[in-house]
């Protein structure tokens, strides 16, 4: 499948999102604050491709089912590499196959908190699995409404 890497990321009201860049001082060292945390400052816009050579190259620790983190083996890192390589001589429209979609959205997913840069890396990645999860919220919707009486939660306290 075809997918566009120049996607930018945007807020609720339709400005682009920014990269979010480490503060670096004239040596190259990272600034941080008295407790450890990264200065940071707006960069160029958020793309798809961006966030996609993020999670390839700083991919999430895996986790377990007992909840241990673990190291990516040595097969998988250079696998991640030499997709991230691809990526990054690509412009435009790049050809991905479902693994790598997959692969993508679950590392997106892990990486970024914002649920907007999730929702629409999935809508470009995947559009027909952003629509099933869109179909899902509404018929958990439409349950959750259903169990309510006809006069709504209030009515059910005074009973």
């Amino acid at each position: 499948m075809k997918i566009d890497l120049n996607m930018k990321f945007r807020e609720v009201d339709g400005k682009t999102i920014p990269e979010l860049v480490v503060i670096e001082d004239k040596e190259g060292v990272r600034k941080v604050d008295p407790l450890g945390n990264f200065f940071m400052k707006r960069g160029r816009d958020l793309t798809l491709k961006i966030a996609c050579l993020n999670v390839l190259t700083n991919p999430p620790l895996e986790v377990d089912d007992r909840g241990n983190s673990r190291e990516l083996r040595g097969e998988t890192k250079l696998a991640y590499a030499e997709f991230a390589q691809r990526i990054y001589k690509a412009d435009g429209l790049f050809e991905m196959s479902a693994r790598e979609i997959v692969l993508l959205t679950r590392l997106i997913d892990k990486t970024y908190r914002s649920p907007l840069i999730y929702a629409q890396a999935l809508e470009t990645l995947d559009p027909h699995a952003a629509k099933e999860e869109e179909r899902k919220r509404e018929e958990a919707r439409k349950k959750e409404m259903a169990k309510q009486p006809p006069n709504g939660p209030s009515e059910q306290k005074r009973q």
